[in-house]
Parts: C-alpha cells; structure tokens; sequence
C-alpha cells in the first residue's frame, strides 16, 4: 500500500513537472521561430517595394563600428546577408526571369514547380523547401520572392538540442529530488501503516487462542450440561470472531508483502473452476442458478491458492446479495494479453456512490444484512488485496435494483 502511494505521488509529480518543462520548450523554441519568421517576412516585404533588390544598408552612426551587424545599422535584419533570389512570374504563373544571389543553383523547372506550388496554396507568404518565399503583383507581372533560411534552421536546429538537453536533464535532476521528498514525506505513514500492520498481526495471533478455549468450552458445556440458547449465541458469535481474525490476518500479510509473493505459472480455468462448483449446490439451496462460462486453457502467472479464495469471495457476495431465484455468472476468457474474470448477480445491485467505496476495509453497504449474515465488510478488501497482489485489476459495474458485476483483470 505504501509502495502504491508513493508511486502514485511521484506519478503525479512527474506529470506536472513534464507539462511544465514541456511548455517551457515550446515556448522557447517557438518564439525564436516565430520572430525569425515575422523578420524574413519584413526583409522580403522590403525587396517587394523596390522591385526585388536588396534594401540598401543605412549610414554608419556617428562613432559606429564598421563591422557592425546590418540590424545595428538600421538597414535590414538577420536576414541582410542570406541568399535571396527575385523570381519575375507572367500573369499566367509561368516564368521570366530570375536574378539574385547563387541564381546559378536554380532552374527553370525547379522554380516553375515552386511557383506553381506556392501560387496553388493561395499563400502570399511562407517556406517551403527551407526558403521564406513573398508572392507580390507587379504591374502585368508577379514578383516571387526567395529568401534562404539556412541561418534560420541552423539557429533553431542548435536552440531545439540544448534545450532538449537541458530540459532532459532537469526532468532527471527533479525526478531524483522528487523521489527524495516522496520517500521523506511517506516516512512517518509507512512507519505508522507498519506499526498499525504489527499490531493486527500480533492482536489476530493473540485473539486465537482465547477463541479457541472459549470454542472448546462452549462445546464442553454443552456436551455436559445439553444445549441452550446461551450456548448457541456463544458458539456464533465465537464463529465469528475466528473469521474476523483469520481476515485479519490475511490482510495484514498481504500488506507486509507488498506484491512480493511467490507466483508461479498456473491453470486458471482449472483453479476457477474448482473453487467455483461447490457454490452449485449453495446456489440451488437459495434457489438461484449459477452458470459456468470458463474458457479453456486460461493461464496466469499467480499463486493458486490466493485466486480461488478471490473467486470464492465474489461468489460469496453474489450469493449473499443476490435475489432468491436470480441468476449467478461466472466468465472467464482471454482478454488479449490479459485474463479477464467476471462475477455477474442479479439482485439489489450497488448504488453508484458505493462502487469506489465497497474495496474499503470494513465499508459495509448494507450494514443491517451484513450485519445478520455475520460480514465485516473484509471480504471485497481482501479481494483487492489479492489482485493487486498480483499486478491485476478489479472494478465493479452495477445498476442498482437489477444486477451487479465485478470485472478482474490479471496479467498472463
């Protein structure tokens, strides 16, 4: 339980702090691209109005260095010293001319097919192909703008790595602290879940031998003296006792294990069926009837004994909150790569506020019936226990007034 706990806070930990580092790239790394981009569009606009040339760089200031960057001169962008080629385009699309920086390294059916291209998407601006291009009317012509953007790509491409690596290495940096915290926070309750676990064990140890002797002197007194009412509430209520105890107990080492008992590869259509036949013969005594749809050769990695003491806590509370002359089902099959168990009743069924809560220890929904058929509310605890003891799952469906059914999914 506490191994759950802590898995499941630093799950959710994890979560958030993913989401976080998540958006924290994409926001570094979109809004380089997005300024990079409104940049192009602003340099291309600029050759657009002097008819496809270079803008002109401005005046040195008073002072200025020499060698200082054309967006420190006033003249352009980033993108002043990037390729640039000034494709002119007929009214029809086809080509006419181009002119501009490595003009050598086009041809005329690679910008025919680039024109036709941007002129389908309906787009005045954007890339393709790694180049920013402009699409602008000029006179009975069209001007086709292309602009490089490898200094673009070069700078988000080395942007994208180090964040990715430092982002990688925060989120493995907060996991390790994560797991630090989570393990310090969930000190003080493993160590109180520990001592509450101990005293079960050793009260349920200890509880036994006196409910033995008062079981043996019940029965003395009886043998001795004939029976009495007296003597009948004493042996119930001693009956009972013993069964809290034994639940008890069982819970209490399904708790100190933790998920690590001894499984081993079993049949578990045999194992369900040999726990599930004797309640044939209960079923009839109420007057229900109990159907059998177990599919051959279902196998799973578990301890044998464990599953049929789940199969026969299910049928139990079938039998005890089934109606007379209703129906029990019992399904097992192949569920991909899992086995999927099924315990269908017809009967009162469970109201939709108790399904999350019927797995708590001692949560009794109908606490006068339990109360009569002698249940503490263990029964359906000590299920989960036992399923999540094997890496299963177990969930309940109900409509109330018609039926019922609990779903157990186990590994194989």
């Amino acid at each position: 339980m506490i191994k759950q706990l802590r898995k499941k806070v630093l799950v959710t930990i994890m979560c958030f702090v993913t989401l976080i580092i998540a958006a924290f790239l994409i926001v570094i790394n979109a809004v380089p691209v997005q300024r990079d981009r409104q940049e192009a569009r602003e340099y291309l606009t600029r050759m657009s109005e002097i008819g496809g040339g270079r803008p002109q760089l401005s005046p040195l200031p008073a002072g200025g260095a020499p060698d200082a960057p054309p967006n420190e001169r006033g003249g352009g962008n980033m993108f002043s010293m990037a390729n640039a080629v000034t494709v002119r385009l007929s009214a029809d699309g086809s080509v006419l001319s181009w002119a501009g920086d490595r003009e050598e390294s086009f041809s005329r059916e690679y910008l025919t097919a680039f024109a036709e291209d941007v002129l389908a998407s309906g787009k005045e601006f954007g890339v393709r192909d790694g180049q920013y291009y402009l699409l602008r009317s000029a006179g009975t012509q069209r001007l086709l703008l292309l602009l490089d953007n490898g200094i673009g790509f070069a700078s988000a491409r080395r942007n994208l790595l180090l964040s990715l690596a430092a982002g990688a290495a925060a989120w493995v940096l907060l996991l390790t602290l994560s797991v630090f915290l989570v393990n310090r926070m969930t000190g003080p309750v493993a160590e109180a879940f520990e001592r509450q676990r101990q005293f079960i064990a050793d009260a349920g140890h200890e509880l036994k031998t006196p409910i033995a002797v008062i079981a043996a002197n019940a029965n003395v007194l009886e043998s001795e003296s004939g029976g009495s009412k007296w003597l009948s509430y004493i042996r119930t209520e001693t009956q009972r006792m013993d069964g809290l105890v034994k639940d008890l107990t069982a819970l209490a080492a399904m708790d100190a294990s933790e998920g690590k008992g001894e499984l081993a590869e079993l049949d578990l259509s045999s194992a369900v069926l040999s726990a599930a036949l004797p309640f044939e013969s209960l079923a009839f005594e109420r007057g229900m009837t109990l159907s059998l749809d177990v599919k051959d050769g279902v196998r799973c990695r578990g301890n044998e004994e464990r599953l049929m003491q789940l199969v026969t806590i299910l049928l139990s509370n079938a039998l005890k909150y089934g109606e007379e002359g209703g129906e029990i089902k019992v399904t097992l099959r192949q569920d991909h790569r899992r086995a999927l168990l099924q315990v269908y009743n017809t009967g009162q069924g469970i109201r939709p506020e108790e399904l999350e809560r019927i797995f708590d220890r001692f949560y009794r929904a109908d606490k006068a019936r339990s109360r009569a058929s002698g249940s503490y509310g263990l029964g359906l605890a000590i299920a989960k226990a036992i399923v999540t003891e094997h890496g299963g799952r177990i969930s309940a469906a109900s409509e109330p007034g018609k039926w019922a059914r609990f779903d157990v999914l186990l590994n194989t």
